[in-house]
């Protein structure tokens, strides 16, 4: 019985899938099963065959596919074809049976255009039923040129749904690259994943608003983000399926009175590389009250008066928001501790279960006579009353011992703390705490 239910190929499917899973770990030997098993009889070869292609690491095994005759195929440093075949070579069968079965694609770009090229000669798409293609640059100063972009191109087909570009950090956004953009969501119009790196800051981002089912969008993995401008970011807001965004960084010149309301689906939103007056900009804009969690990364030097603006914006998105990590410069001049105790908890967010707040420049020595008290404690207890992880890095002031355990005790839910550079010792070069509640 067992035998006769690997022929069902649901199965089969999920054998072979531990199978790739794990010996993974083992270099090519998973490889070499799964080819076995698509050999040893009919009823097992597509199933192993498709997982054994689904995913590949480089183009070049399947031009390997290519009969030795009509391609000679060398390569060195990257990937180069000195001969390709002509337009009436009759050998693609052999290439389409495997080339139909890879879903997901990882290309490191060779600065050369042969998959182009042998786009031109092929009928029909190289990989018809890609899904996902993860493209890199190689970090050489050079720029995103025709060669590269048309490279790209000869990927880009209907069924794709993901698309991750990492260009090298010395791509300038050029007419070829803007043209390429604005083109995507026509080429590929099922995408509802988008990630990009090291996107020329000026890029123009008005193609995002193309694709209708958008779900999540990363712009940048660092503080370089593309500026999204008005046009945008309406059209950005107006995307019905929408739930994550990140990397974003808006133009100073927009406002909130030039929006309707809009992403209605957002649950995620992280804001990358703003000033105060950004950060609240971009908060006033998106009225979504379906907001679980927010990431506020560096956000430069605000007085005081700023950052309890925004404090009191982010707890206006409301009772939804679960997590919350918020990463500024520091203040000109730190506050008292009360004040300090009194804006954060002016972060009423009745749901939050994760918090972090860090401050990015080290004060330890700003507040060492700076300590909160059990009452302030209480304060920041109350407004956060379902915490289960607390983080606090440098914020201006310090944790007593009495304090600390006051507001432990106020906060039934909390599992773990960390308190670096914010709990008082005799030793100013050890302020920092970290510990698990494992019984409240």
């Amino acid at each position: 019985m067992a035998g006769e239910a690997l022929f069902i190929s649901e199965i089969f499917r999920e054998v072979c899938e531990q199978l790739k899973f794990d010996l993974g770990q083992d270099g090519p030997s998973w490889l070499r099963d799964l080819a076995r098993l698509s050999r040893c009889c009919w009823g097992f070869s597509e199933v192993a065959l498709d997982v054994l292609w689904e995913d590949l690491d480089s183009f070049k095994p399947l031009l390997g596919l290519i009969s030795p005759s009509v391609l000679d195929t060398s390569f060195g440093d990257g990937e180069t074809s000195s001969a390709l075949p002509s337009a009436n070579t009759s050998n693609w069968d052999r290439f389409d049976f495997y080339a139909r079965r890879v879903r997901t694609l990882h290309y490191q770009h060779p600065a050369n255009e042969y998959c182009h090229r042998l786009s031109h000669l092929k009928p029909g798409p190289l990989l018809p039923l890609l899904k996902e293609l993860y493209w890199r640059e190689p970090p050489q100063p050079q720029s995103l040129h025709l060669t590269s972009t048309l490279e790209f191109t000869s990927f880009l087909v209907p069924s794709l749904v993901k698309i991750d570009i990492l260009l090298n950090y010395y791509s300038h956004p050029g007419n070829e690259l803007n043209n390429l953009l604005r083109g995507l969501p026509l080429h590929c119009p099922r995408v509802h994943t988008l990630y990009f790196d090291n996107l020329d800051p000026t890029t123009s981002l008005r193609f995002l608003g193309a694709f209708e089912h958008l779900q999540t969008l990363q712009l940048d993995s660092i503080n370089n983000a593309p500026i999204m401008r008005s046009e945008s970011l309406r059209g950005l807001s107006q995307l019905r399926h929408l739930t994550r965004l990140d990397g974003l960084r808006v133009s100073s010149t927009i406002t909130q009175g030039s929006f309707l309301p809009g992403f209605s689906s957002l649950r995620h939103l992280g804001i990358m590389g703003e000033d105060t007056p950004g950060v609240n900009v971009l908060l006033d804009i998106i009225p979504s009250t379906s907001l679980k969690s927010l990431d506020i990364d560096q956000m430069d030097n605000p007085t005081w008066d700023e950052y309890v603006l925004t404090l009191n914006k982010i707890s206006s998105k409301g009772s939804s928001i679960t997590k919350l990590n918020l990463i500024y410069g520091g203040f000109p001049d730190v506050p008292a501790p009360e004040v300090i105790a009194d804006g954060l908890s002016s972060l009423e967010l009745p749901s939050l279960t994760n918090l972090m707040i860090w401050q990015e420049y080290d004060r330890i020595y700003d507040s060492l006579d700076k300590t909160f008290t059990p009452e302030s404690a209480v304060k920041m207890a109350s407004a956060w009353p379902n915490l289960r992880k607390l983080r606090l890095q440098y914020c201006s002031a310090m944790f007593s011992v009495e304090s600390l355990g006051v507001f432990v005790s106020q906060v039934p839910s909390l599992q773990h703390i960390i308190v670096a550079g914010c709990f008082e010792t005799k030793n100013p070069l050890s302020t920092g705490l970290e510990f698990s509640i494992l019984f409240h």
